[in-house]
């Protein structure tokens, strides 16, 4: 944790300094700022994550259900994750599989947790696969619970490490996730957000097959008697 912290701290006291007592012409200024702005936003991600693992284990978040429609809810993670696949000038082809045909999807749940455990699961999904696919999807198994999947064709994750991976301040070892950065927090977040909206989260991977993230969590709508219509012709 010290050089995740200290890392970032670094290159913004350092390019600083430059700006501040160096003459650079106009590139190389842009170029120092864009640098300074890149640790800046490590560090606040790295706060993030640290305010978030005290407060759940201090028992301080609360969920906040309300009505949302799920179907803007993906597209709107979706277009955060594409932006993140250019940024990193990554050959990744993202898909979106939404079970249930109609625009809209309207239930109850808490929508900022459920987003983000998922934009958790595609930032290491991209990480993780220097190019190929990442896939988005859920389903409806019950009238009210409903199952996400995050698949990507990345390197994948030992059998020996799934359980390690969701572990407060750990990540893989070498040979499974090849240490690509991080403060091995955002599984152990996802996590703990999982079950404390009463679903549970696990993973299937190997090496070199890629990884497929799976949580389910219990949601409400007004829909229900439609939806479990739906779910049971599709079941039939």
């Amino acid at each position: 944790m010290s050089h995740e912290i200290r890392t970032p701290m670094n290159a913004i006291l350092g390019f600083s300094d430059i700006l501040l007592y160096d003459q650079a012409n106009k590139e190389e200024f842009l170029n120092y700022l864009g640098m300074i702005r890149k640790s800046g936003e490590s560090l606040l991600n790295l706060i993030n994550d640290i305010i978030d693992i005290s407060k759940i284990e201090s028992g301080q978040i609360k969920l906040k259900p309300e009505t949302f429609d799920l179907h803007t809810l993906l597209d709107n993670v979706a277009l955060v994750a594409q932006t993140l696949i250019k940024s990193k000038k990554k050959e990744i082809t993202l898909v979106v599989k939404k079970e249930l045909p109609q625009k809209e999807l309207i239930i109850n749940a808490d929508p900022f947790r459920v987003e983000q455990v998922l934009y958790n699961l595609l930032n290491n999904a991209i990480k993780f696969t220097a190019s190929g696919t990442v896939e988005l999807s859920y389903v409806i198994a019950q009238p009210e619970m409903l199952i996400f999947k995050v698949k990507d064709s990345g390197r994948g994750i030992a059998p020996q490490d799934h359980t390690i991976i969701f572990e407060r301040f750990r990540q893989a070892p070498n040979g499974s996730n090849d240490n690509s950065g991080g403060t091995g927090l955002g599984l152990a977040i996802s996590r703990s957000l999982v079950h404390l909206m009463g679903g549970k989260i696990s993973v299937e991977s190997d090496i070199n097959q890629g990884a497929t993230f799976t949580f389910q969590i219990p949601f409400k709508t007004e829909a229900a008697a439609s939806i479990e219509s739906f779910v049971q012709k599709n079941n039939a």
